[in-house]
């Protein structure tokens, strides 16, 4: 059994791996090691899925592999829809969420799937927070910004309407708000 949060193990193994990854030749032994290494984090993230240092290592892991030979990201998406399907709210996967898709998604299909998480749960800050870095890097020039800002505070308008005491809507629009250019 795996205690997730034990970070010591944690470095222990990644400083292993670094130096096995340094002194062994065969591009194949190394990817296996990693590929290892990797089942162990979705185990370990599977039992513990609020862990740091678990999703931490697997971001290592995954970065080695990409080094190596490139990776298939889309698996690293595939898991965390599967993690977010059950806790919605883990910020630890959206954190990680945020690092991956930047190898393998665009920044419109996340803000697509911050938009179906929030449909399905109007609390989910994590979902808020992920659009509060998208919207920017989408809208890179003021007017595209000001036009998105307007779209969101439409969304967020309607989020108020249907739970006025939540939190995580109004956090949002305080940011919406901030973005405005003074006049």
């Amino acid at each position: 059994q795996v205690n997730g949060d034990c970070y010591t193990m944690w470095n222990f193994r990644r400083e292993t791996l670094d130096f096995l990854l340094r002194t062994e030749s065969d591009l194949a032994s190394v990817t296996k090691l990693l590929k290892n290494e990797l089942n162990f984090t979705q185990q370990a993230i599977s039992r513990n899925p609020k862990s740091y240092w678990c999703w931490n290592q697997r971001q290592w892991v995954t970065a080695e592999l990409d080094k190596l030979s490139g990776y298939d990201w889309k698996h690293e998406i595939e898991l965390c829809d599967l993690m977010l399907t059950a806790d919605s709210r883990n910020f630890h996967c959206w954190d990680y969420r945020r690092h991956i898709s930047k190898h393998c998604s665009s920044s419109q299909e996340e803000l697509d799937f911050t938009q179906k998480m929030i449909e399905k749960d109007f609390s989910n800050y994590s979902a808020w927070h992920q659009r509060s870095k998208l919207l920017p890097l989408i809208n890179p020039d003021p007017e595209s910004f000001k036009e998105a800002l307007k779209q969101e505070l439409e969304l967020v308008q309607n989020a108020f309407y249907t739970k006025p005491e939540d939190q995580s809507a109004w956090f949002y629009h305080r940011w919406l708000v901030s973005q405005i250019p003074e006049v």
